[in-house]
């Protein structure tokens, strides 16, 4: 079994979806995609860190065999207690490492909990192709675990593909996107995701990732009076300008 194919199956059976687990790994949705299908090789340090997420061992994580342990003899009354302390709140498994530690000496700390925020999802889709109908940009919370995303949108269409897949939510920050970064805007109201560039005469180039779907750029001359607007720039993948 492949390193994607092994992901893949330890991330199902835990009942993860691909963006849940992008998310807790503060990586983009595709990103993971490419190590799911063995597009892309992760290197250690994230290796080890997917490995905790899932809590198995960077072995069973790539697939190697791992040495035969013999499992150490416990009471039933030992058994049971280990049963308990998985099914107890955070709360308490905070209150037994302590005594467990006044008593060994030990330097036993509970492990924290995954810092959650919840930022604002806009209502319209935001095309990654011809712009969306125009309309109120309405929101409702979306909690995530990237605590750098101030904002999320749906995205719409797959002129941003591979970077933004269509139907999926993306995380975005507050800030005009430099050249080659994507950013989410308005024209005239209506709403899209594109790469954005701008030239020394100021004319903006919004451009599709996907360049099958080039039909879907759009360029804003500087003497437009079109309205264009910048909600923020979106996290995901750097990719290089089209030619």
């Amino acid at each position: 079994m492949s390193f994607g194919e092994n992901l893949v199956a330890l991330r199902k059976a835990r009942g993860i979806s691909r963006k849940e687990l992008a998310d807790a790994l503060e990586v983009p949705y595709t990103t993971l995609r490419n190590y799911e299908t063995d597009a892309r090789e992760p290197g250690h340090i994230f290796l080890i860190k997917l490995a905790q997420l899932l809590n198995v061992s960077v072995d069973a994580l790539v697939g190697a065999p791992e040495k035969q342990k013999s499992a150490p003899s416990y009471s039933d009354e030992a058994l049971k207690v280990a049963r308990q302390y998985d099914a107890a709140p955070d709360n308490i498994k905070g209150i037994v490492n302590a005594v467990l530690a006044l008593n060994t000496g030990a330097d036993i700390v509970p492990e924290a909990p995954k810092r959650t925020k919840v930022i604002p999802l806009f209502g319209a889709r935001f095309a990654a192709g011809s712009p969306e109908t125009a309309g109120d940009l309405e929101w409702e919370n979306y909690e995530t675990t990237n605590q750098r995303a101030d904002f999320a949108i749906h995205v719409n269409g797959d002129s941003m593909e591979p970077v933004l897949q269509d139907g999926t939510i993306a995380l975005g920050v507050r800030r005009f996107p430099q050249a080659g970064e994507v950013g989410a805007f308005s024209i005239d109201g209506e709403f899209l995701v594109k790469q954005f560039v701008e030239d020394s005469q100021g004319n903006v180039y919004l451009v599709s990732v996907n360049r099958d779907r080039s039909d879907a750029d759009m360029v804003l001359w500087h003497d437009s009076d079109r309205d264009l607007r910048c909600y923020g720039t979106i996290l995901c993948a750097r990719t290089p300008l089209p030619d």
